[in-house]
C-alpha cells in the first residue's frame, strides 16, 4: 500500500515535512489547477486528484485540527463534487453511512450550490426499520440537513421500512438498478454502478458499512446490496465492498482518538483479508482519501515522523511508500 499525506487544506492544521528525497517520485498531482483560491479549497477538498503511476490501494490522507474542522472540509469535498458531477454528466450519485459522518454533514444544510433536484442519495448502509423511526438514519439524515437544504423526496433512495434484511437487500440493489439506468451511472469494469462518491466511518473493529471482521466483507457473491443479520436484531443492509470500491472517490472519515486504534491498524498494520474490513477500502478509480482530525492520527507513523521516511513532492505533498 503508498500513502500519501498532503498538506492540509484551507482549514486544517499543516503537518512539517521530512528532508526531501533526492528524485521523488511522481505518484499524484492535482487534476485541473484551479482560477481562484475558492475553487482550489473546493477542488482540494473534493479530492480531485489525477492518478500518475498509481498502484492499487494507494491512499490520501488528509489531517484536519479537530473534528469540526473535518466536517467542514467534508461538506466541501460534498458541495465540490456535487457541482463538478451535475455540470459534466447531469446527475451527482452519493452514498452515505450513519453514525458519526451523518452528523459530520450537518453542514450541507447551507449549501445552496447543491443542486438538490439533480442529486440521487444512497445510504451504503441502515438498518432493516421504518423509515421514521428513532434509529432510521433517513430520519436522521431529513432532521440533521435533508429538510433545511429544501432536498426533494425522489432525491433520497430510501428502504421499504420492512425487517426483512433479505428482502430489503434485495428491494435495495432493484432500485440502485433502477437509478443507476436512470440517470447514466457508469459502470467499472466489475459490472458495479460507479458512484460518484461514497461517505465511510470505520468503527473500532474495522467494520465498513454493516461489512464487519469475520462477516461478508469478502463477499464474492456479484451482489451489489447485502443483508446482514446480528444476533441482536434489527437487521440491517449493505453496500458490498464491491459497489464501495466502485465508486469515483472514495472518503474514509475517523474523528476522536477513540478512533486513533483503528486508523493505526487500517492503514499501517497488515492482517489477513476480512479481518479489519477498512484495509479492504481500495477503489479502482482514484485512490481513497482518508480524512482523520488530529486525535484520529495520533498514532500514525506516515504523521509522526515515519522510520522509512517521506519524500516530498513538487505539489507540496509528502508521499510515504509502505509494502505490505
Amino acid at each position: 500500500m503508498q500513502l500519501l499525506l498532503l498538506r492540509s487544506a484551507a482549514r486544517c492544521q499543516p503537518w512539517h515535512p521530512p528532508p526531501p528525497a533526492t528524485r521523488p517520485p511522481r505518484l499524484l498531482r492535482p487534476a485541473l489547477p484551479a482560477p481562484s483560491r475558492r475553487r482550489q479549497r473546493a477542488a482540494a477538498a473534493a479530492g480531485r486528484y489525477e492518478a500518475a503511476d498509481t498502484a492499487a490501494g494507494s491512499v490520501v490522507v488528509e489531517v484536519c485540527q479537530d473534528e469540526a474542522a473535518v466536517a467542514q472540509f467534508l461538506c466541501d469535498a460534498v458541495e465540490a463534487a456535487a457541482v463538478a458531477a451535475v455540470e459534466q454528466r447531469g446527475a451527482f450519485t452519493l452514498a452515505i453511512p450513519g453514525g458519526s459522518v451523518l452528523k459530520a454533514l450537518n453542514g450541507l444544510a447551507g449549501r445552496p450550490a447543491i443542486p438538490w433536484d439533480r442529486v440521487r442519495l444512497f445510504f451504503v448502509n441502515h438498518k432493516t426499520v421504518p423509515n421514521d423511526d428513532a434509529g432510521s438514519s433517513y430520519a436522521k439524515a431529513r432532521e440533521l440537513f435533508l429538510d433545511a437544504a429544501g432536498a426533494p423526496p425522489e432525491a433520497v433512495v430510501t428502504l421499504t421500512g420492512s425487517d426483512d434484511a433479505e428482502a430489503e437487500a434485495a428491494a435495495y440493489g432493484a432500485a440502485l438498478a433502477a437509478a443507476a439506468e436512470a440517470v447514466g451511472m457508469e459502470r467499472a469494469p466489475s459490472g458495479a454502478p460507479r458512484f460518484d462518491m461514497v461517505l465511510l466511518g470505520v468503527g473500532a473493529d474495522g467494520h465498513v458499512g454493516s461489512l464487519y471482521p469475520g462477516g461478508r466483507a469478502t463477499d464474492a457473491s456479484g451482489a451489489w446490496v447485502l443483508a446482514v443479520t446480528k444476533a441482536k436484531p434489527p437487521a440491517s443492509i449493505t453496500l458490498s465492498l464491491g459497489v464501495m470500491n466502485a465508486a469515483r472517490r472514495v472518503v474514509v472519515c475517523l474523528t476522536g482518538a477513540n478512533k486513533a486504534n483503528a486508523a493505526k491498524l487500517a492503514l499501517e498494520t497488515p492482517v489477513p483479508a476480512g479481518e479489519f474490513p477498512a484495509q479492504l477500502v481500495q477503489p479502482d478509480a482514484a485512490p481513497a482519501v482518508w480524512l482523520l482530525d488530529e486525535a484520529a492520527a495520533a498514532k500514525l507513523d506516515l504523521v509522526h515522523g515515519s522510520p522509512r521516511g517521506g519524500m516530498l513532492q513538487s505539489d507540496g505533498s509528502i508521499l510515504y511508500s509502505f509494502s505490505d
